[in-house]
């Protein structure tokens, strides 16, 4: 089904064309304005917005409103809550005039003094007005008085009241110096002189005695615009001459007046609203192309214009408009480059809220809708209904609206085919030869450059050939999509080859002459349709068809292989929205498209899109197929639900206003602090527990303030831009200590950044305790006494050490001693015993007993022999390793296990043991253990098998001897030999263990090393 027909089923229940949107953002008491009564405006050096209304002053960043007021009992607060006139001077004061007095405020608003009149009365303020850096004209309805501006005195220097006639009006400067003053008698100029102002001309006439003066504007020739008693009066200064102006009707009542920097006078009424004048010479006044005054006349009818309102800057895109009874309107430039007829069709019937097509013919403007045809006269503005003449078939919804070559008006609705007889102002329809035409929805009708009038259609597409002869192409285009069903065509367009592009619910098809081809989406060719539903075609200036799709935009093309294909634009590539309805071209050849989510302007040449939305002056976002024409100035029309708006592109624009910045507010741990002290000499003091910093910031731009955009840095932790996009909340979190400088800075509604409105915040960040220069002085003092006791504690300790060193080393001389001593001295006795012996056998020829006593002095020889090796390999130092211990165990046990028949193995002697160092003497008592246990196994346990092994794991050592011999019997057990290895052991911190007694034997020591080694030092 077409979107349209969903469409006509949608809005059974009409969309209201007066929904308050507001265009021209509106600022009540809703919006936290203190009051509707608006007195006087004022924007400060800061870019914040200072209202005076009948309750109080009220300042404004474009966000929040802040008010300042009268305090019964305070004497330091404003003289009265009805302001007249604002001012701000050269040290940024607020100079606020009331009925009741003069005050002073500084920029934030608080009040710091009160201006005494000469009188000593409070008097009714009218207007302060500066007249340069130094001076101030105030004014009330008897006085003009000079006001010396200072920052501590400022005092009255001149009264120039008496020699003024008539009652004080209204006054204003100009770019010379001079001072102009409306009273009630006439208009005088004022120079400054030598003692004061004085009047050097005065003008009057008839105008000025019968009118009284009520606001007054200069213009760029220095002539004056006045408003009195509601009437214009145009002073002309060089002539002398005031005249009443005729430019504008005499039925308005007139009630303020402002020249913008432009040039262009803007005048405020009662009731009526707003106009917008250019200036000619000789005070002529032609309506502004510029200003849309009736876009902000759909808001400021039915009320007073009290004060219109612009900063002082060039390129400032807002104009203020204070009211009587409705509050602060504010008028963008850039936002009211649309013009919207909408609200003048919505006057007729609210059923024409839905628009599906537009057509501009001359003065009038045609507007379909799903409840009939309008038009408009776009002169007087005045919009009538269509006569449709439809004798058989009811025709509602008007689809497309087409002026061929012929300068014929044709129509494409629900009832099937019209066109306008201009004799009868009558639509008269026109029948095809269709079956069940009346189920025919024309949807697009258009023209090739044959002029052959093609009708797109819920049931395929037909062309009248002259606009006469019909023809049926469904015979062509049915095949191509495999349905015997109704093919819902929605476009088609003639491109440069005069080739045919049609598009369809089910994809797109190319037509030359009777051959055709068509193109689906495949979700496997990237670089195919993007969707089957095709909605709009449009061939640009250039020749490329740009292809519309309830998916996205494509452009076609063909590749190397002379191959079509399609380059799509999405929402990926910056598409508001993928649902394309409308596609135009404006004269400097970008194309206008109108989706779901507003306007698009796509520049085909570099691929920029720039969007338009409600807030940008649409009002509303949701457009339709079909509405879109382009008129012969090249104006672009675009309509859809509840919106019909026309517009120039070329006078378009765009948000040139560098945004200002302020900071509101600074929260430290959810803690407000003052930040009216901060400055480079009194930076931010944070402390160290404050890990959570939350800075508010304003960027003053009043287009669309919520479009503006914030980024920051610190300078040392980021010194990039961080891009904080439209919050106005900058966190900070966990802060190093020490001096930092936040630069923060803000980009407008249209993210032009203003580097040179950067603000710098510096911060320093408190040391923790820990850093801080007392801890440091205590922490240094006590580290040099620990440091003392420390190095007396290791003196001490060395020293005991050497000392332990020397006694250890006496108790290894000692015990080497006693071990030479009863090793070797035994030995040597028994030598010398057994030669005595010896030799009396000799003497006694016993030669054989002789023979006996020198085997046994052998014996004793080599065993003193393998004592001494043993002794003076364990006074080696390098003998104190565990793997060489058990490398020279082994050695012995292959020695002596050889020529005895025993079969020998060991294990666990490994590389890894040589990371054990055993302490000096170990080695050689556990040499002499294993030794004894080997000898044992040999001498007495006739075994076939013997193993040694060694576990060593962290401190823990573990020497196991093991044989399958006879065993020992417990005698054995308590023999010298194994007392004495026991008693090695013990010395050595370990233990000794012998077990399976009679079932061979095991011999297992035992030694904490980490314990034996502690005992000693």
């Amino acid at each position: 089904m077409n979107i349209k027909i969903l469409y006509i089923i949608f809005f059974l229940q009409i969309y209201s064309a007066d929904a308050q949107t507001h265009l021209n953002d509106h600022f009540g008491p809703e919006q936290g304005l203190s009051q509707n009564s608006i007195r006087c405006l004022l924007q400060d050096r800061n870019g914040k917005m200072w209202i005076g209304t009948s309750d109080g002053l009220n300042h404004f960043d474009g966000y929040d409103f802040v008010h300042v007021k009268r305090e019964p009992f305070n004497a330091s607060s404003l003289s009265s809550d009805h302001i007249n006139s604002l001012f701000q001077d050269k040290y940024g004061r607020i100079w606020v005039g009331t009925e009741s007095g003069l005050d002073v405020l500084n920029e934030h608003g608080k009040w710091l003094f009160n201006v005494h009149l000469p009188t000593g009365e409070k008097k009714y303020i009218t207007n302060v007005i500066g007249l340069n850096e130094n001076e101030v004209a105030v004014t009330t309805l008897e006085n003009v008085f000079i006001v010396d501006i200072d920052v501590n005195k400022n005092k009255i220097i001149h009264d120039i009241s008496f020699t003024l006639d008539g009652k004080i009006r209204t006054l204003i400067p100009d770019k010379k110096g001079s001072l102009w003053i409306a009273t009630t008698e006439g208009v005088l100029k004022l120079d400054r002189k030598a003692d004061g102002y004085g009047v050097v001309k005065k003008i009057r006439n008839d105008h000025v005695s019968a009118l009284i003066p009520w606001q007054m504007s200069i213009d760029a020739q220095d002539n004056l615009w006045i408003i009195a008693s509601g009437r214009l009066l145009f002073v002309d200064t060089k002539a002398d001459s005031i005249y009443l102006s005729e430019y504008v009707s005499d039925d308005y009542v007139l009630t303020s007046v402002y020249v913008d920097q432009g040039g262009e006078l803007w005048i405020g009424s009662l009731e009526t609203g707003i106009d917008v004048y250019h200036i000619t010479t000789n005070g002529k006044l032609i309506p502004s192309d510029n200003v849309h005054p009736e876009n902000a006349n759909l808001y400021l009818y039915n009320t007073m214009i009290m004060t219109i309102y612009e900063s002082n800057d060039r390129n400032e895109d807002i104009v203020w408009i204070g009211t009587a009874e409705k509050g602060l309107y504010k008028y963008s430039r850039s936002k009211n480059g649309f013009k919207h007829y909408e609200n003048y069709f919505a006057k007729t019937t609210l059923a024409a809220s839905v628009y599906y097509s537009i057509l501009k013919d001359k003065n009038f403007l045609w507007a379909g809708t799903s409840k009939g045809l309008f038009r408009q006269n776009v002169i007087n503005g005045h919009v009538e209904k269509m006569n449709i003449k439809t004798p058989d078939v009811q025709a509602e919804a008007f689809y497309t609206l087409y002026k061929d070559q012929r300068g014929k008006i044709w129509a494409g609705t629900d009832g099937g085919l019209f066109y306008f007889h201009t004799e009868s102002k009558t639509f008269l329809p026109h029948p095809l030869p269709v079956p069940s035409y009346h189920n025919l929805k024309i949807l697009k009708i258009t023209e090739d450059k044959k002029g052959t009038i093609w009708l797109c259609t819920n049931r395929g597409l037909f062309a009248l050939e002259h606009g006469v002869h019909f023809r049926d192409y469904n015979p062509i285009i049915k095949p191509l999509l495999n349905s015997t069903k109704n093919v819902v065509i929605n476009d088609i367009s003639e491109d440069e080859e005069n080739a045919y592009w049609i598009g369809t619910s089910q994809g797109l098809i190319l037509l030359k002459g009777l051959t055709a081809k068509i193109f689906k989406h495949d979700i496997s060719a990237p670089q195919g349709l993007l969707d089957n539903w095709v909605i709009d075609i449009f061939c640009d200036s250039k020749g490329h068809i740009w292809i519309g799709t309830s998916k996205g935009l494509s452009k076609i093309s063909k590749n190397e292989n002379d191959v079509y294909c399609f380059d799509h634009y999405t929402e990926k590539n910056g598409l508001p929205n993928s649902f394309i309805y409308g596609i135009l071209e404006s004269d400097d050849h970008n194309l206008w498209i109108s989706c779901n989510h507003g306007l698009i302007r796509f520049d085909p040449m570099n691929f920029k899109i720039k969007t338009f939305k409600a807030e940008d002056g649409l009002i509303r976002e949701e457009f339709n197929s079909g509405a879109a024409t382009k008129d012969e100035k090249g104006h672009l029309y675009f309509g859809g639900l509840g919106i019909l708006v026309s517009f120039n592109p070329a006078k378009i624009l765009s948000n040139q206003h560098s945004a200002g910045l302020i900071l509101n507010s600074i929260r430290i741990m959810d803690k407000e602090t003052d930040i009216y002290t901060i400055s480079e000499s009194t930076p931010l003091r944070i402390g160290y527990g404050d890990k959570y910093i939350r800075l508010k910031f304003s960027a003053i731009d009043y287009t669309n303030p919520i479009k503006n955009q914030y980024a920051y840095k610190i300078k040392g932790i980021h010194d990039d831009w961080i891009q904080n996009e439209n919050d106005r909340v900058i966190s900070l979190l966990n802060l190093p200590s020490g001096k930092h400088t936040m630069e923060v800075m803000a980009a407008n509604s249209e993210g032009i950044w203003n580097h040179q409105g950067a603000i710098s915040i510096p911060i320093l960040v408190g040391a923790p305790v820990w850093k801080q220069g007392w801890f440091l002085t205590a922490v240094g003092l006590v580290l040099v006494g620990f440091g003392y006791l420390y190095f007396r504690s290791h003196v001490r300790k060395k020293l005991m050490i050497e000392k332990i060193r020397l006694e250890e080393n006496e108790r290894v001389r000692k015990i080497a001693a006693q071990d030479m001593h009863d090793d070797f001295g035994n030995t040597l006795t028994r030598i010398g015993i057994l030669s005595q012996m010896a030799g009396h056998k000799l003497d006694q020829d016993k030669t054989q007993e002789a023979k006996h006593l020198l085997q046994k002095i052998s014996e004793n020889s080599s065993r003193l022999y393998q004592g001494t090796k043993d002794f003076i390999w364990a006074l080696n130092p390098e003998s104190d390793n565990l793997w060489e211990t058990m490398v020279r165990i082994k050695d012995f046990a292959e020695d002596a296990t050889s020529s005895s028949g025993l079969n020998f193995n060991a294990t666990g002697i490994s590389e890894q043991l040589k990371n054990c160092n055993l302490h000096p003497g170990t080695n050689r008592h556990v040499v002499m253990i294993m030794k004894e246990a080997i000898t044992n196994t040999l001498k007495h346990a006739e075994a076939t098998n013997a193993e040694l092994s060694v576990f060593y794991e962290n401190t823990s050592l573990e020497i196991n001897w093991t044989d399958n011999g006879k065993g020992t019997s417990g005698d054995q057990n308590t023999g010298n030999g194994i007392s004495n290895m026991k008693t090695r052991a013990l010395k050595n911190g370990g233990k000794l263990y012998i077990s399976k007694p009679e079932k061979g034997t095991k011999i297992q020591l035992k030694l904490n090393l980490s314990k034996y080694e502690s005992k000693y030092l």
